[in-house]
Order: C-alpha cells, then structure tokens, then sequence
C-alpha cells in the first residue's frame, strides 16, 4: 500500500499555455453576455449525461451528440453508437455482476469560442457492486470534459471523456465487516481511481489508464481542449496517427490494418531456420550511416517483410511509422491492460521488434539527423533528438534480443540472396522477394559470370587437348612423308625427329600447364567456397548452441507485462 506520506494527489494550476486565451466562458470574459444563451444550450446537453443515462433514456441520450461523436471512459472507448449499445448490455447485466452507476453533478463551466466549445463539468460517479456476497460501493470523484461544435445552428457533443481525482470504496452496509480489499492488486493503478480500476479488471473490463488527473494526461487534455477550440485537432486522436484515414474505433480494420503494416508472416515461418542465414545477435544491426561507408543505397520499404534486407549495393529500411513514436498510441493499444480485446496479442512484440531496430541503428545525434533527411525520411520530421532520446529512455530495461518477437531484431540484417534461395526448401516458394529481375535482359544477365566462366576453363582445356594432339599429328605425317620416300632411311627418320622435338616437347608441356592451371584455379575456387560454406555453418551451430557473447549495448529488451507506461 502507498506511503502516506507520498504525494498521490497532487494539485497544480495548469500550464497557462493550455488555456484558451480567446473564449468565452463567465462574465468576466463575456461582460455583454452575447454567448451567454451558447452557454446555457451547452450546459443544459452536458447536463444531459448523467439525467439521460442514468436513466436508460438512450433517444435523448443520443441527442446529445453529433453522429461521428466518440466517447473514452474507463471502461469502454468507441463511437457514441457502440458505447450506448454497450451501456445497455451492462444495464442487462447488472445481476450478474455488472455495475449500478449513477452521477452526481456538483458544478460545471463552459468555454465558446466561435463554433466550438468544450464543458468542464465535476462530477461523483458512484458504482454499486456486490463483492464476496457484500454490497460496496465505490465513489470516484472526477472531472468530466465535453468537446463540442455547432453545425448548422445545433450544438452537439463530439467527444467526451473524464479524468479521476479520487476515489474510495464504501460497504453499503457498514456494520457488515470480513472484507478487505487487495491493497498489494490496488496500488498498481492510478492514484485517482486505482480502487475502481480494480473493480473494473476484476469484472473483466480492462481499465483505461491515461485518465489520472493527477498525472501528465491532465495538460496533455486540457492542451487538447484549447487546439479544439482553435479549430486544431479536430479528430481528437481517432485516427491513427500519420494515417488519418485508419480509424482506431474500427477495431476489426484498425487490427487489419497494423497486422498488415507490422506482422512478418513470411519471415515468421522461417524465423526457425534463420540461424543458418545469419547471426542471432542484435549486433548484426549496424548504425545507420556505416550502409552509406558500404556504399549501399536506402530503399524505403513499407513491407515490414523487407526491412534490414540487403542485396549487393542496397539495403531496405521501413520508415518508423508516426504512431510508433507516439506515447498514447502505446499507452492505449500495446498495453495489455488497455489495448481493444480483438487486437492481436503480437502486434505489440513486434512493434517493439521495428523500434529496437531504430534504437540499435540510431545511436547518435548524427545518424538521427541522417535518418531525417533521407528520402523519404527514415524518422517522423516534427520530433526532436531530445524527444527520441526520452522517448527510448521509457524502454531502456536491458533485455536479450530473444524477448523481442521479432525476427529481424533478433537476426538483424538478412540477405536477400540465402532467403530467396531457402525459401524454395522451407516454403516451397519461388522467392523471398524479387532482385531487380524486371526485363528478361537483367534475369539472365545474372548467368553470365558464371556461365562464362565454366565456358573459359572448358576452352583452356579443349585448346590445350587440341594443340597436343595437333602436334602428335603433325609429326606423325611427317615421319610418315619421310618413311614412303624412295631414299628413307633411319637417318632421315632421326633428323625429322630431331627437328620436331623441341616442338612437341613445347606444345606438350604448354597443354599440360595451361589444362594444369585451369583445373587448379577450378578446385580452388571450389575449395574457397567450400571452406566459406562450411565456416559458416560452424559458426551457425555454435551460436545455434549458445556459444556466441551477447552484445554489451542491447538496450531494448522488454516484457510485455513490466511495460513502464
């Protein structure tokens, strides 16, 4: 259990950056009250929440918001639609153990500038559950924030959510003792409504955990609140970020979509056979700028299928997508404890897998800039080195590459060439991925060299066997031209051989040098390749083994349940 003596509640102004400078929202600020029948409009839908809801009056309930409206509480995120439906089926259920809220409003302010508006309204949430047979509830104070616009002449609610102050847990009934409520489970959440997030994970709705008023979400909203009103940020972060077109509500398509943009499946299925390709060790990523020392070219590739993928003078790299470098993004979708139910469990294993990528890649200042100013830049162009550097630092626990699923942080660059050729035996494929093979002229031009090789050592050969019997032949006839004349003799024999003898002898050792040699230069090449085949195959079984030393620089090494979020 907490300390007492720990600051849990901490209470400062906020940031004056985070208010709006321009809107009306009391006399002060409307001294000719020209918003003023806005603002009743305004207070008198947000007032809406607690009598319509609490009340199962879904019709006007829905009137309150805009068709596109979304809404973000502890326990359920979604479009307006879903999270009615989702209200009825807990009212449904509330004899199986569901909870019975109600709200208590105690005061709210409303803020207009131009079209927009958005309510500050403080509100006591209290959930009646049965615990152990024992009635209790719990009362959360919180602060409720409604985002709205006016379209054509009608105000609406367009996103909604809340932050907790605190909360506390009260026995219906309070002579009947023998609870206790798990403090060592409770003080894992947020100080300002860690009880009812127990409650709400114990009733198998996994909380939200961005919505403590006494941590850095408090300024990250009220800032948002005040882009609203500026016209800014109109989404309120419904997109996904970098891909305004994916929406994160859609669940079923939002895991589609990053499945998509993240997973290997390919290198997955070889991921068992990759020791015999190349090293396990996240060593094998090497710093950015040294791919330009070795005169490689970055090709940006959206298939993660490619990334750390080299062919000759050529390497490719996935640009680091804008949403992997979000906070929210991995507060909300790669934590277990928040992240939708049908999202897929691995998606978060191997976005860390891309980003320990990065981390082992961009090591400095330097290649941070380099990876800017490639294009398509590497890196999102709107962060900061001091901003990457604190955002790795949430992620620096010193883990093995083994712990990250992902088989390019655990094999780190790959050639193309052994995973084009493997696959025809693991999968049964043609290839991993095309080579530059795009006209008939460059796939057979790959031939060539060997092909006129082996054509070159048959010719040296085929040559010298000719001359060799060429000259066998030639002095042949002649002994034969000497021996059919009138006059031969063995004399005559002797000097005709006598004159071609320093010929044959030549011509013969010449054959015998140049055959010698082209063999020679054969088995030596096949030697060099054997000893290069087989070098590596040691070295794969004694890393296979667990011979190899692990790298001194790891830093990305995470466990998906001891994420500091």
């Amino acid at each position: 259990m907490p300390e007492p003596s720990q600051d849990l509640y901490r209470t400062e102004q906020a940031p004056l950056s985070t208010r709006p400078d321009k809107a009306a929202r009391n006399n002060a600020s409307d001294p000719d009250d020209k918003h003023v029948l806005d603002r009743f409009k305004i207070r008198e839908i947000c007032e809406g929440w607690p009598t319509y809801r609490d009340g199962a009056d879904w019709e006007n309930f829905r009137s309150m918001f805009h068709d596109d409206a979304y809404i973000a509480t502890s326990w359920n995120q979604g479009p307006i639609d879903e999270f009615i439906e989702a209200s009825k089926d807990a009212f449904a259920k509330q004899n199986e153990g569901m909870f019975y809220i109600l709200h208590r409003v105690t005061g709210q302010t409303v803020d207009v500038q131009g079209n927009r508006a958005f309510s500050k309204m403080k509100v006591t949430i209290t959930c009646r559950a049965t615990i152990d047979g024992k009635e209790m509830d719990n009362e959360a104070d919180c602060r409720f924030f409604f985002l709205l616009e006016k379209r054509e002449g009608i105000w609406g609610v367009v996103f909604y959510t809340l932050l907790f102050d605190k909360d506390k847990m009260v026995p219906v009934n309070p002579t009947v003792g023998g609870f206790n409520v798990p403090e060592n489970l409770v003080e894992c959440y947020p100080s300002g409504y860690r009880y009812l997030c127990w409650l709400e994970a114990r009733a198998g709705r996994p909380p939200k955990l961005d919505l403590n008023a006494h941590g850095p979400e408090r300024d990250i909203l009220y800032g948002k609140c005040k882009d609203w009103l500026e016209g800014k940020d109109s989404k309120m972060s419904r997109t996904l970020p970098g891909h305004p077109q994916v929406f994160t509500a859609e669940h079923q398509q939002f895991d589609v979509f990053l499945q998509d943009e993240l997973l290997t499946k390919t290198l997955n299925s070889m991921a068992p056979h990759l020791w015999k390709m190349s090293i396990q060790s996240s060593a094998n990523i090497t710093h950015l700028h040294t791919h330009f020392i070795k005169g490689r070219h970055i090709i940006a590739a959206e298939d993660p299928c490619l990334h750390l993928v080299w062919h000759h003078d050529r390497i490719s790299l996935k640009p680091l997508p804008k949403y992997l470098v979000s906070h929210d993004f991995w507060r909300l979708f790669l934590n277990p404890s928040t992240s939708p139910p049908n999202l897929s469990p691995s998606i978060s294993k191997v976005a860390l897998g891309l980003l320990c990528t990065y981390g082992y890649m961009i090591r400095h200042e330097s290649h941070f800039t380099l990876a800017q100013h490639i294009t398509p830049p590497l890196l999102p162009s709107d962060i900061t080195w001091e901003q990457w550097c604190t955002f790795l630092r949430t992620f620096r626990t010193a883990i093995h590459d083994t712990d990250v699923s992902s088989p390019y942080a655990s094999y780190g660059e790959l050639r193309l060439t052994r995973l084009n050729f493997y696959i025809r035996f693991l999968l049964g494929k043609a290839q991993y991925a095309e080579a530059g093979h795009r006209q008939y002229a460059t796939y057979f031009a790959q031939f060539y060299a060997p092909l006129l090789f082996v054509f070159g050592l048959a010719s040296v050969a085929l040559s010298t066997m000719q001359a060799e019997l060429a000259v066998d032949i030639l002095v042949g006839s002649s002994i034969n031209r000497s021996t059919s004349s009138r006059n031969n003799s063995s004399r005559q024999n002797r000097e005709v051989l006598r004159t071609w003898h320093g010929t044959w002898l030549l011509a013969r050792w010449v054959s015998v040098v140049a055959l010698g040699g082209a063999g020679g230069l054969a088995v030596c090449f096949y030697a060099l390749f054997l000893f290069k085949y087989v070098s590596g195959w040691v070295f794969a079984l004694k890393t296979r083994s667990g011979k190899r030393v692990p790298d001194d620089e790891t830093f990305a090494r995470m466990i998906n349940d001891k994420i500091n979020y």
